[in-house]
C-alpha cells in the first residue's frame, strides 16, 4: 500500500524528501539540485527569469509505503517537463490522473522507462496523443579522473562579458539535441533576454576552454553541488572546433574543481551520441544508470 502526496511548496517538499535525497545523491541528482536552489531562492531573492522555476509554480510530489517511508519522488519545474525517480508504473499513472486533474496536461516526461512510459501513457490515454522516445540519457559517475594530455589551450570561468557567447552557444546546443522543452518566451527578443538573465545567474558555474590565442572553443556549464553532488551540463562546442579535445579538457577542469571542493561529480550523455559517451568515458567519468525522455505528442 503506497501514498503519493502532492506539494506546493518545495521547502517541504525537501523536508519530506530530503532522506531519499541524501541516500542516492548521484540518482536524483536533477530533483536534489532543483529544490534545493528553489528553497535558496526563497530565502535570497533574484530576478525570476534567472530561476530554475520561471514558469508556471512548481509542484513536487512524494510516495510513502506502509511504514510512511518515502520510497519515490516527482516534481515539475517552470516550463520543464515532469521528472520522475523511483515511482512504480502504477504510481506513476496515478500521479498523471492527478496532475491532469489540476487543468495541466503535461507535454512530456523524464524518468526511469517504466514509470515515465506509464505516465506518458495515461496522459496519452485521458487526453489524446501518443507518446514518442525524446531522447535517452546514459547517467554517468566520475570515479578516477583522467584529464586529457597535450590539448591546445586552458581553461577560464566565464564573465559578464561572455554572455552573448553563452546565449548563443546555448540555443545552438539546444538545437543540435533537438530539445523540446518550451522556450522561455515565443518572442524571439524576450527569449534571448531571458536566457541572458538565466546564464547570469549561472556564471559562477560556466567554464569556458580557451586556445593559445585566448578565443573560447567549448563550454561546460555545472549545477551547484545539491547533496554533495555537482552535475555537469551542458557541455558545447562548436562543430568547426571539434576534435581537438576541448570538450574533453573543459569537462575535466570543471570535474576537478568541484572534486576539489569535495562534491561528487556526475552528468548525462546522450546514449545514441557514441563520441560524447566515448569521451567522457576516456576522463573517467563510468554510467550508472539510464533515464528516458518521452514526448506526448498530438494526434
Amino acid at each position: 500500500m503506497t501514498t503519493l502526496w502532492r506539494y506546493a511548496d518545495p521547502a517541504e517538499f525537501l523536508a519530506v524528501a530530503e532522506p531519499v535525497l541524501a541516500a542516492d545523491p548521484v540518482g536524483t541528482t536533477i530533483i536534489g539540485a532543483a529544490v534545493q536552489q528553489l528553497v535558496t531562492e526563497a530565502s535570497t531573492p533574484a530576478p525570476a527569469t534567472g530561476r530554475v522555476g520561471a514558469g508556471p509554480a512548481p509542484w513536487f510530489a512524494a510516495v510513502t509505503d506502509v511504514d510512511g517511508r518515502v520510497s519515490g519522488l516527482a516534481m515539475r519545474t517552470g516550463r520543464y517537463h515532469p521528472v520522475l525517480h523511483g515511482l512504480t508504473p502504477e504510481v506513476a499513472a496515478e500521479l498523471a490522473e492527478r496532475i491532469l486533474d489540476t487543468g495541466e496536461v503535461p507535454a512530456g516526461v523524464q524518468g526511469e522507462a517504466a514509470s515515465a512510459r506509464a505516465f506518458a501513457q495515461r496522459v496519452a490515454a485521458l487526453r489524446g496523443g501518443r507518446v514518442e522516445v525524446t531522447r535517452e540519457f546514459g547517467l554517468h559517475h566520475l570515479r578516477t579522473l583522467r584529464p586529457p594530455v597535450g590539448v591546445p589551450g586552458r581553461a577560464r570561468r566565464a564573465t559578464e562579458s561572455d554572455l552573448d557567447l553563452l546565449v548563443d552557444w546555448l540555443f545552438a546546443f539546444l538545437d543540435e539535441v533537438e530539445d523540446d522543452v518550451p522556450p522561455v518566451s515565443g518572442d524571439p527578443q524576450e527569449r534571448r533576454a531571458a536566457e541572458t538573465q538565466i546564464q547570469r545567474a549561472r556564471l559562477p558555474h560556466s567554464w569556458l576552454w580557451v586556445d593559445n590565442a585566448g578565443v573560447p572553443v567549448s563550454l561546460a556549464s555545472s549545477r551547484a553541488p545539491a547533496f554533495g553532488v555537482a552535475r555537469i551540463g551542458p557541455v558545447y562546442t562548436p562543430p568547426d572546433r571539434r576534435g581537438h579535445g576541448y570538450a574533453a579538457a573543459v569537462t575535466a577542469h570543471v570535474s576537478a574543481h568541484h572534486r576539489a571542493a569535495g562534491s561528487e561529480v556526475v552528468l548525462f550523455t546522450d546514449l545514441a551520441n557514441p563520441t560524447s559517451n566515448g569521451v567522457y568515458r576516456r576522463i573517467g567519468f563510468v554510467q550508472v544508470g539510464e533515464r528516458v525522455a518521452l514526448r506526448i505528442a498530438s494526434e
